[in-house]
């Protein structure tokens, strides 16, 4: 299921991502779609990105103003980061079926995203050959201040929760992210990788709420403030 929808007497919706996956630096032409953790750990470059359903943004949303949107993902590990860089996506994505976790992993087949393309042609053959590149302007110019964004983390839950209102009011449903700063309890037996659940995970568990969630805040019978682009 997409949507996780709340008693008919509030104003949020929970949306579960429609796609999810890791783009690794030192596998750039490797698909990892189908992998149950989104992870930003490691000695090499890692991004992930995911996507909303637009479709049902505009249908759950209707005609309320939006109040807010958060971005909600739950840490597969225990840990608390202080801050996460995020940028709005404009160009679309394949998931793909991928997963580089697999102690025997299967072959991959048909297209998917990876390091190098938004959508490669061929993600079993790791060779770039990309149907769709992903935007230079958001992929690789990263790093400026102006682009992190503080997180909440709920000490009870382990949740992350990242402010995209504006982004949803300008019609973005799609998001790349990375890590600024990580930081993490002195306990060493705590893991250290900061991962978190993909919505293939949230279902391995049995558990949706652990699938990344758009949370959208509306009030009733008011105009609507959203403008999604067609």
């Amino acid at each position: 299921m997409d949507a996780l929808l709340p008693p008919p007497d509030t104003g949020q919706i929970a949306l579960t991502a429609s796609a999810d996956t890791t783009l690794l630096s030192a596998y750039p032409n490797r698909n990892d779609g189908a992998d149950l953790i989104l992870s930003l750990a490691g000695g090499y470059p890692r991004k992930i990105v995911l996507r909303f359903s637009e479709d049902r943004i505009r249908r759950l949303l209707g005609d309320r103003e939006l109040v807010s949107a958060t971005l909600r993902l739950s840490p597969a590990y225990t840990g608390g980061p202080t801050s996460l860089e995020i940028r709005p996506l404009t160009v679309s994505f394949v998931e793909g079926d991928g997963n580089l976790r697999e102690a025997n992993p299967r072959a991959a087949m048909g297209t998917g995203a990876t390091w190098n393309c938004a959508e490669e042609a061929d993600i079993g053959s790791h060779a770039a050959s990309c149907l769709q590149h992903w935007p230079r302007s958001v992929f690789w110019d990263i790093g400026s201040d102006r682009a992190a964004r503080q997180v909440h983390y709920d000490p009870r839950t382990g949740q992350l929760s990242l402010d995209v209102s504006e982004d949803v009011r300008n019609g973005v449903h799609a998001w790349l992210i990375r890590r600024t700063h990580w930081k993490w309890s002195p306990d060493s037996s705590i893991r250290r990788d900061p991962a978190f659940y993909s919505r293939e995970g949230a279902t391995a568990l049995r558990d949706p709420v652990r699938a990344p969630t758009l949370l959208l805040e509306r009030r009733a019978g008011a105009p609507t403030s959203l403008s999604i682009r067609p």
